[in-house]
């Protein structure tokens, strides 16, 4: 039988363009809504869950701006610290139960203070929140 040494490679380089991905495109969004100062983001993925969770901050007062394409967006980040600029808003998360996760989880882990009511299209909602809230305490 033939073999084929192969000697060990020390170094890679090149570039990965990666498919886009809802659950990597919502936290980096979130991420980058939570820092303080500006984020640019490439590759993020143009879909309904991340379309309603760049309209969510939008309404807890972030600045997400796109940038020639919905897949570089530029996200004006309102620091953690001091919480999101608008205290009193309705959030509708669509069908995106994972975006709901990740707002909910947010606001339980203290993010500012405020009164937010988050509403999605489908009644399962209620069994995800009791679920979300059980996992949190």
């Amino acid at each position: 039988m033939d073999t084929l040494r192969l000697k060990p490679i020390r170094r890679v380089a090149g570039k990965l363009r990666l498919p886009g991905s809802k659950s990597i495109s919502n936290r980096t969004l979130l991420l980058a809504a939570l820092a303080r100062g500006t984020t640019e983001l490439t590759g993020v993925l143009d879909a309904d869950d991340t379309r309603v969770m760049r309209e969510a901050l939008g309404a807890l007062g972030v600045r997400v701006e796109a940038l020639g394409s919905e897949e570089r967006l530029r996200v004006h980040g309102v620091g953690s610290a001091g919480g999101f600029p608008v205290k009193r808003a309705e959030l509708f998360l669509g069908h995106a139960a994972y975006a709901q996760s990740l707002v909910l989880a947010m606001f339980m882990a203290g993010m500012g203070l405020g009164a937010w009511v988050v509403t999605r299209a489908t009644v399962r909602i209620k069994q995800d929140v009791v679920a979300l809230a059980s996992l949190l305490r």
